[in-house]
């Protein structure tokens, strides 16, 4: 799948951000979008280190979410990330195991700056949500999905299988639009010339089959 850096990289990003955000809300977990309360928490503003944001999405009432570390958390911290299991830096990982390169980022994360240690230091449970470009996701990831789909379900009196189907649409959506949108702005930088040389719709075909929609 082609995915751009940069503004494109950041867009995909936050998509996925606010999907997570939205079903969590919808669980009852009163969550908080982008918190930066958690970051001077850690203490990270007095070490400088400002950019550090260890939750993308912060549920404050996680007790019934299973994590990597089990459930009764009473906050846990998503980190959210998607990375191609194509590019080169993950190509290897990719090539170990299935979902290899989510489970690398994974860790990854976890290790990156001690953040893993500090949040749970602070009692606060460090969760890497991880997801790839073509469709897959890390093990620890698809758990924390699932019960947060179980707890929607009885909240909302859904059938928990619908709530799952129209969570995983709306990230396959997200998925197909982001690989659209890197696709046209490559073909914009190509020129209108080579542009007319390519046939769009064996191009978006291609894409929403990379991304499994």
């Amino acid at each position: 799948m082609l995915y751009g850096g940069g503004k494109d990289e950041t867009v995909n990003h936050n998509n996925f951000r606010d999907d997570t955000y939205a079903h969590a809300r919808r669980e009852h977990t009163a969550p908080w979008l982008e918190a930066c309360g958690v970051t001077r928490l850690l203490g990270l503003d007095d070490a400088g280190d400002g950019r550090v944001r260890p939750a993308d999405v912060l549920l404050c009432r996680a007790q019934d979410v299973q994590t990597g570390v089990g459930a009764g958390a009473g906050k846990v911290a998503l980190d959210i990330g998607i990375i191609c299991p194509q590019a080169a830096s993950h190509l290897g990982d990719a090539a170990v195991e299935p979902l290899g390169a989510a489970e690398s980022y994974a860790r990854t994360k976890c290790a990156r700056g001690d953040i893993e240690r500090r949040c749970q230091e602070a009692g606060i449970v460090f969760q890497p949500m991880i997801f790839e470009s073509t469709g897959g996701v890390s093990a620890e990831a698809e758990r924390v999905i699932k019960c947060l789909n179980k707890a929607v379900a009885a909240n909302s009196d859904v059938p928990e299988g619908i709530i799952a189907t129209r969570f995983w649409q709306r990230i396959g959506v997200d998925l197909l639009r982001g690989a659209c949108r890197s696709f046209h702005r490559r073909l914009v930088g190509k020129g209108a010339g080579e542009v007319s040389c390519i046939d769009p719709f064996r191009g978006l075909s291609g894409l929403a089959v990379a991304a499994g929609v």
